[in-house]
């Protein structure tokens, strides 16, 4: 029996079963929480790699394509200055 320091009566089991749920539903909520948390930041960081791909990909287009010119021809300016 575990008893209070001190005291000749021991600790009654009512108290003994409130101080073990309590402890077993603190620790569950501790540990669903911090699944939970765990399970944002992995989707949160899913999320910003597949950005981060996409603007890559946006870069490495940029880089490798070749640059398209327009070239306006001297007619075109003639016949809007006509207009």
């Amino acid at each position: 029996m575990v008893m209070l320091a001190g005291n000749a009566r021991p600790i009654s089991f009512t108290l003994r079963v409130l101080l073990f749920v309590s402890l077993a539903t603190g620790l569950s909520l501790f540990l669903t929480a911090s699944l939970v948390i765990s399970s944002v930041n992995h989707h949160f960081m899913e999320q910003d790699a597949a950005e981060l791909q996409v603007i890559n990909q946006s870069i490495e287009n940029i880089r490798y394509c070749p640059r398209i010119t327009y070239t306006v021809n001297q007619s075109d300016h003639s016949n809007a200055s006509d207009a």
